[in-house]
């Protein structure tokens, strides 16, 4: 399958500068930091399901005092706030490319 774009890069010879314009190696930075800011969403997702299901089993299965989860739910809090801050980080170099 072909698209008019992937010709276009085929007939230049691979150049996409060529295609695009100059412009593209200056959001060549923006689209790797909405990729890095996207890898540590996937991070901090996955610390939050591990906080998560520790709070859970060790207040559900072992009957954990509040206090005792204390320091879980302050890092499940720390990983939320993380997780939002790469968002915006994200969406706004995502904008600015």
């Amino acid at each position: 399958m072909s698209t008019p774009l992937a010709w276009a890069v085929r007939r230049a010879g691979g150049r996409t500068e060529e295609i695009l314009g100059p412009d593209t190696t200056a959001t060549r930075p923006l689209v790797a930091l909405a990729v890095a800011s996207g890898l540590g969403q996937s991070a901090a997702v996955v610390v939050q399901a591990v906080l998560l299901a520790t709070v859970v089993e060790r207040a559900l299965l072992r009957g954990a005092a509040t206090s005792a989860l204390a320091p879980q739910l302050v890092g499940l809090g720390l990983a939320n706030l993380a997780r939002g801050g790469l968002g915006w980080i994200g969406e706004g170099a995502a904008h600015r490319s």
